[in-house]
């Protein structure tokens, strides 16, 4: 029989050691560097970075020319001074409507757009429509009174309602152009054409007769 061997209480465990390197002493400290000479050193040209500007002086012709364009300015600054002056107190003597509409240039000037007319509701458009109406009919019977006839009817509606018919634009006089013949910068009429022109640009007269109605017996 093989005889197994038996650890000795006396025998005791080694523990692990821990050891710890420390590299900071063999790494050499990095100096920091400037940000000009970071670029230059990523730079394709060190010595354009590094390079002085020269200062170049300017001569007799272009001092002369800025000292001109100097007292151009200062003469350019007076004027507009001098104009905004004018423009005020010219402004400032207008009144009514003048002065309204004064303003309402210089605000279109600004950038400033007209405001659309906003509808008004429908029960608003009735209300003032009712109020005409009751206008119209108190006018007309304080008018019955007296002689009364269509026209002054028409008229006071016109008048308290704004319902008054539009002007029919008269038509431009004129020849047409399928009227005569162009040709080498003059224009022939025949005869015919002349009286045909002449008799639409003539005024035109109505006559209304009224048939005189007998009376039968």
């Amino acid at each position: 029989m093989f005889g197994i061997p038996v650890a000795s209480k006396s025998s005791k465990r080694k523990e692990p050691e821990v050891v710890v390197f420390d590299d900071s002493v063999l790494k050499k400290a990095i100096p920091s560097t400037s940000k000009m000479r970071n670029s230059g050193f990523m730079a394709s040209k060190i010595s354009k970075i590094n390079k002085k500007k020269k200062v170049t002086k300017k001569t007799e012709e272009e001092l002369k020319q800025e000292e001109d364009d100097k007292d151009r300015d200062r003469e350019l600054e007076l004027l507009l001074n001098s104009s905004k002056i004018i423009e005020s107190v010219s402004a400032s003597q207008l009144t009514g409507k003048e002065r309204h509409k004064y303003n309402q240039e210089q605000l279109t000037k600004l950038g400033l757009k007209s405001a659309k007319q906003e509808h008004a509701p429908r029960n608003i458009r009735y209300e003032k429509r009712k109020y005409k109406e009751g206008l119209v009919s108190k006018a007309i019977q304080e008018a019955n009174r007296g002689l009364l006839t269509d026209n002054v009817k028409m008229e006071i509606k016109n008048n308290l309602l704004g319902t008054k018919k539009p002007k029919q634009k008269r038509e431009l006089r004129g020849l047409k152009a399928s009227i005569g013949r162009y040709r080498s910068g003059a224009i022939t009429l025949t005869q015919s054409e002349i009286d045909r022109v002449n008799k639409s640009n003539a005024p035109s007269r109505t006559f209304n007769f009224k048939p005189n109605k007998r009376r039968r017996k």
